[in-house]
């Protein structure tokens, strides 16, 4: 059966990143099938057993717990922090994440939205490559201008000397 709660299960699920629900200590309570796919985990092995901060390198630990907790406690949300995560074989994730706490009745949630870095990493890298091949070839340009410029002065120098002889 197929209707808009079955396509909304889908959307939630398979979005193109990682959701996690957390309670305010870290403890996950759910993730989609994306999270779970670049974690490596399946849900029953996360949900109500694993904190975010395991999932955490050492730096993005003390970072989360220095920097990201005061701000939700503050402002309500964190918005893309770079962060490395691990993955269960212990492959370091990056990851661009966004959190939001919300209150649930008597309960706070964090809510993660992750978003794998790596592309982004590599999409920032060839920007990077193309301005640098753009500025040496305008460097290049700017080169050959002046010599070109040079070659003229001195023909135009030569052509009145011509004429005297």
């Amino acid at each position: 059966m197929s209707g808009p709660a079955t396509s909304l299960d889908a959307l939630y699920d398979d979005a193109p990143c990682g959701l996690l629900l957390a309670d305010a200590d870290g403890l996950l309570l759910h993730a989609n099938a994306t999270a779970c796919a670049w974690l490596g985990f399946t849900l029953p092995e996360l949900a109500g057993i694993v904190c975010i901060q395991d999932l955490m390198t050492v730096g993005a630990r003390l970072f989360h717990h220095t920097h990201c907790v005061p701000v939700l406690q503050v402002r309500g949300s964190v918005a893309e922090l770079q962060i490395d995560l691990r993955h269960r074989d212990g492959t370091r994730l990056p990851m661009l994440v966004n959190i939001a706490r919300r209150p649930d009745g008597e309960q706070i949630h964090d809510q993660w939205a992750l978003f794998m870095a790596s592309e982004r990493q590599s999409y920032e890298r060839e920007l990077r490559n193309a301005r640098r091949a753009a500025e040496e070839a305008l460097e290049a340009r700017r080169g050959a201008e002046l010599q070109l410029q040079a070659v003229d002065a001195a023909l135009s120098g030569a052509d009145p000397r011509k004429d005297e002889f």
